[in-house]
């Protein structure tokens, strides 16, 4: 269970590992990009956080619709930024 304080900050009973892997294939290549960490929950919550602020931010409220994740966010930088949160990426 994620819980925070303005004294301690992020505190997790999480210990659960995880490990994501996406292959693509297409007539002409075959690609693979993995994730993996822990504390699942963890990342979740900052996730939807930092998802909840940037539709505020871009002023997406405002529009109808529907995107992708990949639509909305750029996938390296998305990836690149979960890093700091314990998440190695390769692809």
């Amino acid at each position: 269970m994620w819980r925070a304080s303005a004294n301690r900050g992020p505190v997790t009973d999480d210990a659960t590992q995880f490990d994501v892997v996406v292959r693509g294939r297409s007539a002409n290549d075959e690609r693979e990009a993995r994730a993996s960490g822990a504390a699942i929950y963890d990342l979740t919550a900052k996730i939807v956080a930092d998802t909840a602020c940037a539709l505020v931010d871009r002023g997406a409220l405002d529009k109808n619709g529907v995107l992708s994740p990949a639509q909305f966010f750029e996938p390296r930088r998305f990836l690149r930024d979960l890093e700091g949160y314990g998440v190695a990426t390769a692809h």
